[in-house]
């Protein structure tokens, strides 16, 4: 949390945008309730609003894939939202922008959300969900449940533009449905092959040096900060004595660096993609 600019008496007088984390989790159904983030000029691309993507999608789960489930939470991008009506700066006639300032009286102009669909204790089929005004994206695939990011595994990756209209991305998440089982069934199969593809010191210095490069390259599969969180992991769990001996152990590494949370959402469900079939490509082959 950063600090604010006070006054002698204590009151706050400065706060930007970024005073509060850069990302706030928050009940499905108060993200429901806060003010639509309107965009009028790519209505043909995307709805005009997050929410109405979310319930779009809800209601299409609800129609199809018969169960109680729950929601779960949206993350907020807090240094991507609307403060109509507040200030940065104290002045006479606004309201000063605090962390404490409601959900619901915000809008937010970048949001992510992951919904279970179906699943036992140790998967589910789950749908990651992204939103801005520009497009939206849309992942289908496996969640672990230790992981408490958006790393759907083996996902398929829709995302609205000039020639993928929203209908296009509905009409193909609908026959997603129609399969849903036999995708997870496959997923749960190819993390099993990961878990059991081993990889010695060598195999992994490999495969994390050829990511160092690909990112010096511009063609990161993880960023080089996120690289060099994955290998301080690596270090001090093999400090504890435990090592990376498959290709699903560097995966739990790689995901837990990735944290949504501290970063802008601008690049997160790509990321989770490019890490999945990196790693799922080296399957038997080290």
């Amino acid at each position: 949390m950063r600090s604010f600019k006070s006054d002698k008496e204590g009151h706050v007088t400065e706060s930007t945008k970024n005073g509060a984390p850069v990302a706030v989790h928050v009940p499905f159904g108060d993200y429901l309730r806060s003010k639509p983030f309107l965009s009028q000029s790519r209505l043909q691309i995307v709805p005009f609003s997050g929410q109405e993507l979310l319930l779009d999608i809800q209601d299409r789960i609800s129609a199809r894939i018969p169960g109680e489930r729950s929601w779960g939470n949206v993350t907020v991008y807090r240094d991507h939202l609307d403060i109509h009506g507040y200030t940065e700066k104290a002045r006479p006639g606004f309201t000063l922008l605090t962390p404490n300032i409601p959900v619901s009286e915000v809008a937010f102009e970048r949001v992510i959300t992951k919904i279970s669909i179906l699943g036992d204790d140790k998967y589910s089929s789950s749908i990651a969900v992204k939103w801005q005004p520009n497009y939206a994206q849309i992942a289908i695939g496996i969640n672990v449940h230790i992981c408490d990011n958006y790393n759907v595994f083996g996902s398929k990756i829709y995302q609205t533009g000039r020639e993928f209209k929203y209908e296009d991305m509905m009409r193909d998440l609908d026959k997603e449905f129609e399969s849903i089982e036999e995708h997870f069934n496959t997923d749960v199969a190819t993390i099993g092959q990961l878990i059991s593809t081993p990889v010695n010191d060598r195999n992994v210095k490999l495969l994390v040096g050829d990511m160092y490069i690909r990112a010096a390259e511009e063609s990161p599969i993880l960023n080089i900060s996120e690289l060099n969180e994955t290998v301080r992991n690596m270090i001090a769990d093999k400090n504890k004595g435990i090592a990376v001996s498959t290709l699903w152990d560097l995966t739990m590494h790689a995901t837990r660096a990735l944290h949504f949370n501290r970063s802008s959402g601008n690049e997160t469900l790509e990321t989770i993609s490019r890490l999945n079939n990196y790693l799922t490509d080296k399957i038997n082959k080290n």
